[in-house]
């Protein structure tokens, strides 16, 4: 309903386009480009992928990560002028 989706970090780009085009709304990446082959944790990260005239790069499209360190610790980061995920949601996380 929110348009949001949660992909692990060796989801690749073609796997997270396939994903949202599914749902039948016309929906894709904007600045995937055309070897979408990288993961998305790793396109994102290197600037594999650049910008649009009208949007940004594929970096911009991430609202929230996930990060799970080796001490069992949950963190997630989103933009404070931007929150996607309720506090109870967060807390789940432990």
């Amino acid at each position: 309903e929110t348009g949001l989706y949660l992909f692990q970090c060796g989801t690749t780009v073609a796997e997270v386009n396939k994903t949202i085009e599914k749902k039948g709304e016309g929906r894709s990446l904007h600045t995937s480009g055309a070897a979408n082959g990288q993961t998305i944790a790793g396109a994102t990260q290197t600037g594999t992928h650049g910008s649009a005239l009208h949007f940004g790069a594929l970096h911009d499209h991430i609202v929230g990560i996930h990060i799970i360190t080796n001490g069992h610790q949950h963190w997630w980061l989103e933009r404070a002028s931007r929150p996607v995920m309720s506090p109870q949601w967060v807390a789940q996380l432990g």
